[in-house]
């Protein structure tokens, strides 16, 4: 399962359970990290995309 939640305001600090991820953090939509797997680029892609598309 992949889950991917975009939002602009954040506030506080994310929990991360060991059992179930390696690393969690917030990142800006345009500083990605290099090596993304391909699903998770390609769902940032289809966002930006459709970003681009209403400004």
């Amino acid at each position: 399962m992949t889950a991917v939640y975009i939002t602009r305001d954040v506030q506080g600090d994310v929990e991360m359970d060991e059992t179930e991820s390696i690393d969690v953090q917030y990142l800006s939509i345009e500083d990605q990290p290099d090596g993304l797997i391909l699903t998770f680029q390609s769902y940032m892609d289809l966002y930006m995309s459709r970003l681009g598309a209403r400004e």
